[in-house]
């Protein structure tokens, strides 16, 4: 599936697929790089509300080379990003694209 943006999938459809769970990068994808906050109220929305009811926020995860990996000193902005964003975060030690161990551990 090819999307726009976030805010332009539909997440039911995926999931009627058998799509279990659902992985988002964090930087350039949900909000700009290093910042705290959705690009907007649209992307938000599609997180907060659609995703979630399709996937259920356990099913949820972000994935970033620099929120969660070995770069974030005791995953500090990890936590701060969970706290904002709403959505856990995949702590991992090496960077993208060799985190399939990781994001198996997590689910």
């Amino acid at each position: 599936m090819r999307a726009h943006s976030v805010a332009h999938i539909n997440f039911a459809k995926l999931h009627g697929l058998g799509v279990r769970y659902i992985i988002f990068d964090k930087d350039n994808t949900l909000t700009q790089p290093y910042d705290r906050n959705y690009f907007n109220k649209a992307i938000e929305e599609a997180m907060l509300k659609d995703c979630q009811q399709a996937f259920g926020i356990k099913n949820m995860a972000l994935l970033s080379n620099s929120v969660g990996s070995k770069d974030d000193p005791e995953h500090s902005e990890a936590k701060t990003v969970e706290q904002t964003l709403g959505i856990s975060v995949i702590r991992h030690d090496k960077k993208k694209p060799a985190v399939h161990d990781d994001i198996m551990h997590h689910f």
